[in-house]
């Protein structure tokens, strides 16, 4: 069954209605294993997205079902739920066509399930262009929510490198802050937070594709993500990583670490 697949540290630390909203995303995919399933709606407001990361996210009639073209949303927020079948570098491949979109993670609960597939929920919005902190975030047009759609199914689906969409957004808008020192991100590694992972804490400056090149990082050193929860603390990330060796011996070695 659906929760039969689910890593006990998610259905641990994840709440009924994020598994409900999961759920209806892989009933969707299950129609069509094809194809990657996507699910985008957009939240009305911050305070949304706060209460989907600390109580219970809010649902709407149709959340989770098959893919509807939603209305753009000048400032809003965003949550997008995928489903499709795991492969090398899942993640960085998602977290990279996000980013290669202009779209900032504001939070994320990802899975791999014992079936073989990737759950992912993401709470996400256009990146801010202006240097003002009170100013809108961009329109997330119905164009734009369609190519998100095709690149995210060209990149998981069809093997379309990212590193190239990546290439793209970076050539359209150079960062304003060329040259400055990158700050260091502090990595924890516990191993006897879970029975079954080793568990990786994360702290350090958001910028756009840090989830993209972490992702990439663990995947070139043999380990796989099992199952994360990612969220975005003023202008620090803060995500945490059930992990395991690639190599077939379960928790990573200390040499990993």
């Amino acid at each position: 069954s659906f929760l039969d697949a689910l890593p006990e540290d998610a259905l641990t630390n994840l709440t009924i209605d994020i598994i409900q909203d999961l759920h209806l995303t892989y009933d969707t995919f299950r129609t069509d294993t094809s194809r990657t399933s996507i699910s985008l709606h957009p939240l009305k407001s911050l305070h949304e997205v706060t209460q989907a990361r600390e109580e219970l996210p809010t649902t709407t009639p149709g959340q989770g079902s098959a893919p509807e073209e939603s209305g753009a949303t000048a400032g809003a927020t965003w949550q997008l739920m995928i489903c499709t079948r795991e492969r090398a570098g899942t993640l960085a491949k998602i977290a990279g066509v996000l980013s290669a979109n202009g779209l900032n993670i504001l939070s994320a609960q990802l899975i791999s399930t014992q079936a073989g597939l990737v759950l992912d929920m993401f709470h996400v919005e256009k990146v801010r262009q202006s240097p003002h902190p009170n100013a809108p975030a961009p329109e997330f047009t119905l164009q734009r929510q369609e190519k998100l759609r095709t690149e995210l199914r060209e990149v998981l689906d069809d093997g379309r490198d990212v590193a190239e969409l990546l290439r793209h957004r970076l050539a359209q808008h150079r960062s304003p802050m060329v040259g400055a020192p990158e700050a260091a991100v502090k990595i924890i590694g516990h191993q006897d937070l879970s029975d079954d992972y080793t568990v990786l804490e994360l702290h350090g400056p958001d910028r756009p594709g840090l989830l993209h090149d972490i992702a990439r990082a663990l995947h070139e050193h043999d380990i796989e993500i099992r199952f994360s929860k990612l969220d975005l603390l003023g202008n620090q990330a803060i995500d945490t990583f059930y992990v395991e060796s690639m190599l077939g011996e379960g928790k990573l070695t200390d040499p990993q670490l």
